[in-house]
């Protein structure tokens, strides 16, 4: 099979599922890829980008930016997202994003672009995932982290990139309110309008008024309720320093983390969570690496792996 006919069976294949792809190369190629061998293609190719950024990684590269490039402000964004696998059931996979932030384009008030950014997929252990994440954002000077609240992210966030701007997603700060305040009130309506008030506390750097007015609303004869107001609490004070939104905003920085929860729907979740898509774990990571690879606009990597095999 020549260099081109693989790679072309690693583009579709990372596109849509095997099977499928089969069909794709007939009609366009009028040629007879076996829906295994685009699985063992994508399979091999998708290992092989793994083993490089490896051997990346043991050698301690990091991947460099060009100079003039670095000391732009990207944001970096990292969330989870579960997806099913044929012997562990549905487990969590990692997606990071890196941009800058002039590649963020507005196409409407309630609708922005962004033109390009690296993509980082992951199963696995954090660690794992951080030693990626590191080998693209050492090479940077200025970021943004953007991310909800899972503790490992702030932890490693504070032990490698303390000087960096850290933010927590409003909207997620905004759930763990709605969370509270749902089961506090009684009426819906008079939840609504005090998450409201609390709101645009936060988005004027009043997170000390909320945190005080969540203590004065007088206790209840719940458990549950006052149990989820001491953590409502303490997760606020804990974060204190990455819900600065107005702060945030007036250096107009993004505040949530949309970005990447779109990414998870487009990079991931388009291929690999179709209907009957269960995965082993290298035959996932594969295809995860060959789809973020593609999302990256660095599929030449996957051309020149194919034209070195073949050669």
């Amino acid at each position: 099979m020549s260099a081109y006919l693989q790679e072309v069976s690693c583009w579709v294949g990372q596109q849509e599922v095997f099977d499928k792809s089969s069909e794709a190369l007939a009609k366009l190629l009028q040629v007879k890829v076996s829906d295994k061998q685009v699985e063992r293609l994508c399979h091999y190719y998708g290992q092989a980008l793994e083993k490089q950024q490896e051997q990346a990684l043991e050698q301690g590269a990091t991947h460099c930016f060009e100079a003039d490039r670095q000391a732009e402000v990207h944001y970096v964004m990292v969330d989870g997202a579960q997806f099913l696998f044929r012997e562990q059931g549905w487990k969590e996979t990692k997606l990071g994003r890196i941009f800058p932030a002039d590649s963020l384009l507005e196409e409407s008030p309630k609708r922005h672009w962004i033109k390009e950014s690296l993509y980082v997929a992951h199963y696995g252990d954090h660690e794992g995932f951080e030693r990626k994440m590191e080998h693209y954002m050492d090479g940077l000077d200025n970021m943004v982290i953007v991310a909800d609240g899972g503790p490992w992210i702030w932890k490693w966030a504070e032990a490698m990139y303390p000087e960096q701007v850290q933010i927590l997603d409003f909207y997620h700060a905004i759930e763990h309110l709605g969370g509270f305040a749902t089961s506090y009130f009684k009426e819906s309506s008079e939840a609504k309008a005090w998450i409201e008030q609390q709101k645009e506390r936060l988005l004027t750097d009043e997170l000390s008024q909320v945190i005080k007015a969540i203590w004065d609303l007088p206790p209840t004869r719940k458990v549950v309720t006052e149990k989820a107001r001491v953590a409502l609490v303490n997760y606020y004070q804990k974060n204190k320093k990455r819900m600065m939104y107005g702060s945030f905003r007036e250096q107009g920085l993004l505040i949530g983390s949309g970005p990447i929860e779109a990414a998870h729907r487009h990079v991931l979740q388009q291929r690999l969570k179709l209907s009957g898509q269960r995965w082993t774990t290298n035959g996932f990571q594969a295809v995860a690496n060959l789809r973020a690879t593609e999302k990256s606009q660095q599929w030449q990597k996957v051309i020149d792996l194919t034209q070195k095999i073949a050669a």
